[in-house]
């Protein structure tokens, strides 16, 4: 099964090479969308910039379980990974006011096929994804040193199941979020044409929504092909930004989703067969120190249905037949927790990344503790965006996912795009 997963990925992998070089064919720039830029009385009317990138990625898995060292259906080391990903992105163009802000940056969408040569028992997954890259130092005029980061969703994993897959303490669910973060050296090989290479690192699991949740990490070497469409018009026309009024906007989310929960009962961890609802509510105050950066306090307000689970205890009568241990909640009272947390958010076109760390002052005993918070949000609007977090415990303890909508209140910064 090595040898069929290799071939099909050496087929797909020739396959997007095939569609990226016949892409090089097309000279004709399409435009999306126009946008004025108004810093004085000329405005000059800019479009975006369309790039296609195809990446290839062969990489190390990090040996954090026993199934990785040698505990598998093999008894061999599962060391490696490859992928290969196809990406849509756009850009706006240097002449925009946009860019005199935030720096030239990426976005867009792309797919990653993935294999980690045991498609029996971890599968082959496909991951979509958005993603957006920016330079973070202009090393020369043809070298650029730019972060990547990936964040979405992978299909297609064969997880733990008691009976056919039980050696799979990794993961415990067909569908797992996909986070990915690296650094390139972009090499500007001709007005249309970049190639990539640098370090990237990936994360697949389910946010403790199943158990097994171990997950999966990989760090991999990153070669890739970027084809940008036309050129942008008036590149000699620089922009300069309307001048940023330092303020305090107000953030409010709304979020839940579920989670599972295990209990240490000394003699092994009990693990619950039912899912969990969370729900919250964030109050943060955020003072905009620029246009990239803001930060702030937040009054973050949990409801957790397996704060303070316990367990019953397993009774066995004379003729030795014993009780299944049983999930015990705690009072709904005793579900709520109220915390503060210290809050930075960089902000870049369309996204922004929250990461914060709090403590819980309110509620449940077992529940009074640092939590640590990271979060994507993808504007809506200009006042609306979708919020995609995980909360942490203690910087190690899985918690639960943050899917929610967030509103933005009393942002004055100027509107670039």
């Amino acid at each position: 099964m090595k040898n069929a997963s290799t071939i099909n990925f050496k087929k797909t992998f020739l396959l997007l090479i095939s569609v990226l070089l016949c892409i090089q064919d097309i000279t004709a720039q399409t435009s999306f969308t126009d946008f004025i830029k108004n810093q004085s009385d000329n405005s000059t009317k800019t479009h975006l910039t369309h790039k296609l990138e195809m990446d290839f990625r062969p990489g190390f898995i990090f040996q954090t379980h026993d199934f990785f060292r040698g505990d598998n259906y093999d008894m061999k080391p599962i060391r490696t990974s490859l992928s290969a990903t196809l990406k849509y992105g756009f850009s706006q163009p240097e002449n925009s006011a946009t860019t005199a802000a935030f720096g030239k940056s990426t976005q867009g969408i792309g797919i990653a096929f993935n294999s980690f040569l045991e498609p029996s028992a971890i599968g082959s997954p496909v991951s979509v994804f958005a993603f957006q890259s920016a330079p973070v130092w202009n090393i020369s005029s043809a070298v650029t040193l730019d972060y990547e980061w990936n964040f979405g969703l992978s299909f297609g994993w064969n997880p733990y199941d008691e009976t056919t897959n039980p050696k799979n303490h990794i993961i415990g669910t067909k569908i797992n979020a996909y986070l990915n973060a690296g650094i390139n050296l972009d090499w500007k090989l001709s007005p249309n044409i970049g190639l990539l290479t640098g370090i990237t690192f990936s994360h697949y699991s389910n946010g403790n929504t199943g158990i097994p949740n171990c997950g999966l990490n990989t760090v991999a070497f990153n070669l890739g092909m970027a084809y940008k469409f036309g050129k942008n018009e008036n590149d000699a026309i620089r922009a300069t930004p309307p001048e940023f009024a330092r303020h305090i906007s107000y953030d409010i989310v709304m979020f839940g989703s579920f989670r599972r929960k295990g209990i240490d009962t000394g003699n092994g961890i009990l693990i619950s067969t039912d899912r969990y609802p969370v729900a919250g509510f964030n109050f943060n105050p955020m003072y905009n120190v620029c246009y990239r950066f803001r930060t702030g306090l937040s009054l973050d307000a949990t409801y957790d249905a397996s704060a303070g689970l316990d367990y019953e205890d397993v009774i066995c009568d004379l003729a030795g037949n014993c009780n299944k241990p049983e999930m015990i909640l705690a009072p709904v009272k005793d579900r709520f927790t109220l915390g503060i947390s210290a809050r930075a958010e960089y902000v870049m076109p369309f996204f922004s990344i929250n990461a914060g760390i709090g403590y819980n002052f309110l509620g449940n005993k077992d529940q009074h503790n640092l939590y640590q918070i990271l979060a994507l949000k993808t504007a809506i609007t200009r006042s609306s965006y979708i919020h995609i977090g995980y909360c942490l415990r203690d910087f190690k303890d899985p918690n639960y996912l943050m899917l929610g909508i967030g509103f933005r209140l009393h942002d004055i910064a100027p509107k670039l795009f």
